[in-house]
């Protein structure tokens, strides 16, 4: 219950600060803001109940004033200052957000007069506690991140709610404050996390790190290191502007032309916007400011990955149609997208095309000036829906690009191939950290498709702490190739991922696929290097990694051949076990790779581990120093040269 109690300042009151400012220009007087109501504010308060929040409520404080009704009526332009923002924040609209438990005083002013709100937040009740790991097994010395979500008792979801950790056996395992847990060493151990007197548990397993890595190589053709990726950091942009809040029924595309950059679109959590929305090009860089689109709920913190279980937080856009819901127009950049579901009706008879296209695939976008940049999703949940097919979630045609803590699902069809992600005709860099990834053909795909920009190969690409599932219960009823295919990439990175489910069907059941492709003949400078595999886990696969110099048959000339490649501390197990079936063979060198690095990996098999066949001459520097846990009598398989 909102309850509101509040005091008009007079004129004379203001008397003295009027004299004061009376003696700077006419300018100055008649922007009597921010400093004016810092001096106020220390003589001013509020009487009677006060208006009563929940930590990760959002409202606007206009409502409950009289004074600042009429002013906006009038035509006015207010300014709103919390005196306590740690607490509650306000917007130059008055939109209040509730941050936590405590108290602030709001003052709103126009020239002369002041108004006054209380403002009372108070700690959201939890009554259940639900937690989740993207792996419960993992290795001494890597990091899984917990996934908390409080509910009160209506089973509404609160926002950022106080929790505490702890673990069972620190000398086993530890967690952080914000539910970080890092291996120490090998053992079982459970983490508890607790609000108040309300608990949920998470049981780990911690196997022991690889063996130290042997001596190295006789001296000889030497490796080469593969390159590292240009790595992006994008900051949470801060809202300088305006900010657009739309109701259900406000135009949405209305709302992303007329916004500036410095702006936020602010949406109604569980409000549904239907349409193809185009997010135009800013004069103008992200250096400028970025333009938001955020819900106007509270989501967990920065940094945190959303679940489905978020989803009321959310406002929802929808695309109607085979059209993405969401798409750019030409150079755009500086759009940051938090805490927005993206989908699809729930009743289509054609294939989706993509929910969000960043950038363009066709040759529209054939040259670097017209390739969108810095864009940002996050905190987003991206998906489909069931029983429709959909090509692809998310398509990375861009610059500058990042999906961070997002869940992306549903993403499949029958017949063809599906992603999660799919990028050919943008530059990158991109970032993918922290999300869960499930797409039925290829989770991941760069490649596939030849770009219309010349020279272009996706580079610089950071593959960070996801969890890449394709769901067994899409067998059979999605067409599966494998969770992660390079086709033509240069710097690509993939660390601390979780890599589940693949089986024989489109493909044989590799979990990664790395090669270079001439897809259809019109890029012959298509190339594949300096790739990195480290800390990854794979696990429910009908085989490991398939990894070809060039794609096999094709008789499209390419750049160059596969090369500068590194899978290094990794853990493969369950392999070709029950409805993961597959080839069964860990990795598969052909086609002459060029610099191969593999060590320090745990391999877990009961079938084939490895196989070398080449088309014209051996593989260029290849060094093997792994663990092999299990393996069949038969294990490498050598196939000579023909």
């Amino acid at each position: 219950m909102l309850n509101l109690s509040r005091r008009v300042v007079t004129q004379t009151t203001l008397v003295p600060l009027l004299l004061l400012a009376a003696c700077e220009s006419p300018s100055a007087t008649s922007r009597l803001t921010a400093p004016l109501i810092e001096d106020v504010a220390q003589s001013v308060s509020a009487n009677g109940s006060a208006v009563t929040m929940t930590v990760g409520d959002t409202t606007t404080l206009v409502q409950f004033s009289p004074f600042a009704q009429q002013r906006l009526a009038w035509g006015d332009v207010l300014t709103w200052v919390s005196k306590s923002p740690a607490v509650l924040s306000v917007t130059q609209s008055g939109l209040a957000t509730a941050k936590v438990a405590g108290s602030s005083l709001v003052i709103v002013n126009f020239k002369k007069k002041v108004d006054t709100l209380a403002v009372t937040v108070t700690a959201a009740q939890v009554a259940t506690i639900t937690a989740s790991a993207p792996s419960t097994t993992i290795v001494e010395g890597q990091t899984s991140q917990l996934t908390v979500v409080a509910e009160d008792a209506s089973g509404q979801v609160i926002p950022a709610p106080p929790l505490v950790f702890s673990s069972s056996s620190t000398g086993t395992l530890t967690v952080n404050a914000t539910g970080m847990v890092t291996a120490v060493v090998a053992g079982s151990a459970t983490v508890t996390v607790q609000s108040g007197g309300v608990s949920a548990s998470v049981n780990f397993v911690v196997s022991a790190a690889p063996n130290a890595p042997a001596p190295p190589p006789p001296s000889g053709t030497p490796i080469a290191v593969p390159q590292a990726p240009q790595s992006l950091s994008f900051t949470y942009p801060q809202v300088t502007g305006r900010s657009w809040i739309l109701s259900p029924t406000d135009n949405l595309q209305n709302a992303l032309n007329s916004a500036q950059r410095g702006d936020e679109i602010v949406l109604s959590a569980g409000a549904t916007y239907t349409g193809n929305f185009v997010l135009p090009n800013k004069s103008g860089t992200a250096a400028n400011g970025w333009v938001l689109i955020r819900s106007n709920r509270t989501l967990p913190a920065v940094g945190t990955r959303v679940t489905p279980a978020h989803a009321s937080l959310m406002p929802r856009i929808v695309t109607p149609n085979v059209q993405p819901a969401i798409a750019t127009s030409g150079a755009a950049s500086g759009w940051w997208i938090s805490g927005i579901e993206i989908t699809i009706v729930p009743v289509l008879s054609y294939i989706n095309y993509g929910l969000v296209a960043l950038g363009d695939g066709s040759n529209k976008q054939n040259a670097l000036s017209k390739v969108p940049s810095d864009l940002v999703i996050e905190r987003s949940y991206v998906h489909g829906q069931p029983n429709i097919q959909t090509s692809r979630c998310i398509a990375l045609n861009s610059a500058r690009t990042a999906i961070m803590d997002s869940y992306v699902h549903e993403c499949h069809l029958k017949g063809f191939d599906s992603q999660a992600i799919l990028g050919w005709n943008g530059p990158g860099p991109f970032k993918i950290h922290n999300n869960t990834l499930a797409g039925a053909g290829e989770n991941i795909l760069f490649g596939g498709a030849d770009p219309s920009i010349p020279n272009l190969i996706p580079s610089d690409i950071e593959i960070t702490r996801n969890y890449i599932v394709t769901p067994v219960a899409w067998k059979g009823v999605w067409t599966k190739k494998n969770l992660f295919e390079l086709k033509s990439a240069k710097r690509v990175l993939l660390q601390g991922n979780v890599f589940d489910g693949s089986w024989v069907d489109g493909q044989t059941g590799f979990a990664v696929v790395l090669k270079v492709s001439n897809q259809s003949g019109g890029c012959t400078w298509c190339e594949t290097t300096d790739v990195t595999f480290r800390q990854n886990i794979f696990r429910n696969i009908g085989a490991g990694f398939s990894i070809q110099g060039l794609q096999g048959g094709s008789a499209h000339p390419v750049g160059g051949l596969l090369s500068r490649v590194a899978i290094e501390d990794n853990l493969v197990e369950n392999v070709n076990v029950g409805q993961f079936a597959g080839e069964a063979r860990i990795i598969s060198v052909m086609n002459n790779v060029q610099s191969l690095a593999i060590r320090r990996n745990t391999l877990t098999t009961t079938g084939k581990l490895m196989q070398f066949r080449e088309r014209t001459s051996c593989s260029s520097a290849m060094s093997l120093r792994t663990a092999i846990t299990a393996s069949s009598p038969r294990g490498t398989a050598l196939a000579s040269p023909r």
